[in-house]
């Protein structure tokens, strides 16, 4: 017979269930959605093509370099049962952003039920790890398996029987191994924290309890079970044995990054203002919050980001997608952040007074930006001072809500309403990012993101080929990629005749001629010894480019700030985004 507490119980844990699992439904549903909307980048293509010349070729003919061993075996098996597509390469990415959602469930006895949901749920629309999860990348599974092994090692000094702890420290290892032999984000994630540990403890005298509870045991099987699971993980389970020395790559490619380099990503902090507003306010309150309860894995996570953000400024070949080193942290104590205010909401809350005070601020915040919607295209400088006086409003309202129901029940008010426009921006901006302009180089997350012109290309060259040969792949060109050589190869990949030259010259024998330029029309290489009479061209736009420099706000007052605030808000900027690469097509009247 069950009594009424345990009914209770079990009621709560059926709805805790519930909500996990509609986490990695939602989770799934959105980093599946259109997957293979846009084009693979050069970086995603070269990880593609390698794939893919192991399977087609044999690993005889591949001589990999620069690339992730975990990823080549995973995309290699994909397309050996479900043949190459953009979608098909982009499928354990995918698989492993929403495991990266559900991670948060591993830390559930530090960060509470509530604060594990909150940190779940925000991974599921994080524009990062949204945007990281629909790339062909080893970055989010090397952020899934560095959670993994932090939960394994926290959840092994929870737990008091010797069997439990066996079982995550082997789920740690695991998780490790995961990580190492995918990317070189690793090193990132995991130095922070593992630096910011070892200070707390030598500080604390703690270091002979945890060596205590985990032992010279434990850590022999750590040990051994890390080191023969990423053994089987980078070479394939055995497939691919260059595979291991590709993990040692990945050390020295994370080290080179803090090498000079000729283009450096936008500012972490950038990042992280523009696509995760909402992390910076509740991964510091969460971080307080620790610090003030001496709450250690709080503290722990706080002083992984901040270190791992301080990492990302001193380097300058930094990718864009390095800011997960600091997202994920932030996201578990924006979740402690979470717990603290629902907490504080349901012991202290006047609903009727904080929910007034919560609608005007939401539709103070939400007026702000109907006026710096219209500044970001009128330019007109009186749209800057109704920003500032609308801004001023919250205040004057802050002071009278004080007044009326005091300061504390006022600011939690206004903390819930700016948290919920806050959320509403991060959404937005993720939704922007993953599906509407997710190979726009506006977008800071993006890195050389190739355009859709390379499938127009690969469109034209089919209709040429049914009207010539009577099948879409058969038609007979040469073509010429220099700087992008994965993308053209990987998207030309399935026309048996085609041949790849260094240069095009009046010697090649094709009719159809497809070559790279840096500006449309450039007739000189392919025409050698050829009259222009003789043939016929068609431009595709394969990249564009973007610099950043033009963003900003002009000195003087009032400053103009038109042109920064129509990128912030809208990604849009004036000029367009010039075309940087060009595959031009061309067709002579007859053979050499």
């Amino acid at each position: 017979m069950i009594n009424n507490d345990q009914q209770g119980t079990c009621k709560s844990i059926t709805v805790e269930v519930a909500l996990w699992v509609l986490i990695g439904v939602v989770a799934l549903a959105v980093r599946l959605y259109r997957v293979d909307a846009a084009p693979l980048s050069s970086h995603e293509a070269h990880e593609a093509m390698l794939a893919w010349r192991a399977v087609s070729e044999g690993l005889a003919g591949v001589d990999p370099q620069d690339y992730s061993p975990l990823l080549f075996a995973v995309n290699a098996g994909l397309m050996a049962v479900f043949g190459a597509g953009d979608g098909i390469v982009r499928l354990w990415a995918a698989l492993c952003g929403t495991g990266l959602a559900l991670a948060p469930l591993l830390f559930r006895r530090r960060l509470g039920r509530l604060g594990a949901l909150a940190a779940g749920m925000y991974l599921v629309f994080s524009p990062t790890a949204l945007f990281a999860s629909r790339q062909v990348s080893g970055a989010v599974t090397a952020a899934l398996g560095g959670l993994m092994a932090l939960a394994g090692i926290v959840r092994c000094l929870d737990e008091e029987e010797s069997s439990q702890r066996l079982h995550w420290i082997v789920f740690s290892a695991l998780g490790l191994a995961l990580a190492v032999t995918s990317s070189a984000l690793t090193y990132g994630l995991l130095l922070p924290v593992g630096l910011v540990g070892l200070f707390t403890l030598a500080r604390s005298g703690g270091g002979q309890r945890v060596w205590d509870a985990i032992g010279p045991y434990y850590a022999r099987v750590f040990t051994i079970v890390a080191l023969g699971a990423a053994l089987m993980l980078a070479t394939g389970m055995g497939w691919h044995w260059p595979g291991v020395g590709a993990v040692g790559d990945l050390l020295a490619s994370w080290l080179a990054r803090f090498r000079p380099a000729e283009a450096t990503a936008a500012s972490p902090l950038g990042i992280l203002v523009i696509y995760e507003p909402l992390l910076l306010p509740l991964g510091i309150g969460g971080w307080v919050w620790s610090l003030r309860r001496s709450r250690r894995l709080g503290v722990l996570l706080g002083g992984g980001a901040l270190t791992g953000l301080f990492l990302l400024f001193l380097m300058p070949g930094r990718f864009p997608l390095d800011i997960l080193w600091v997202v994920l942290p932030l996201a578990m104590l924006a979740g402690l952040g979470v717990d603290c205010l629902a907490e504080n909401l349901c012991r202290y809350s006047d609903w009727l007074s904080e929910g007034l005070h919560t609608l005007v601020v939401i539709l103070l915040w939400g007026h702000l930006y109907l006026i710096l919607a219209r500044y970001a295209f009128s330019g007109n400088s009186v749209d800057l001072v109704l920003a500032l006086a609308v801004v001023l409003m919250q205040f004057v309202m802050l002071s009278v809500f004080t007044i009326a129901s005091g300061f504390t029940a006022a600011l939690r008010a206004a903390a819930v309403g700016t948290g919920i426009v806050l959320l509403g921006w991060t959404i937005s901006a993720g939704w922007g990012v993953a599906f509407v302009r997710p190979a726009d180089p506006r977008e800071l997350l993006t890195h050389h993101p190739s355009a859709g012109g390379v499938r127009d290309l690969v469109q034209t060259l089919q209709e040429i080929s049914w009207q010539e040969r009577g099948l879409p792949d058969a038609a007979s060109f040469t073509y010429q990629t220099q700087d992008l050589e994965s993308v053209l190869m990987w998207y030309l990949r399935d026309f048996r005749n085609a041949r790849q030259v260094a240069s095009l010259t009046a010697g090649v024998p094709d009719s159809l001629r497809v070559t790279v330029t840096d500006l449309p029309g450039d007739l000189e290489i392919p025409l050698q010894g050829l009259a222009e009479e003789e043939v016929i061209g068609q431009d595709f736009a394969l990249r564009y480019g973007w610099e950043r420099e033009g963003l900003g706000c002009t000195p003087g007052w009032p400053p103009q700030c038109w042109a920064l605030t129509r990128w912030a808000l809208f990604r849009k900027t004036s000029p367009a985004p010039p075309v940087d690469r060009w595959a031009v097509l061309w067709k002579t009247s007859h053979s050499d």
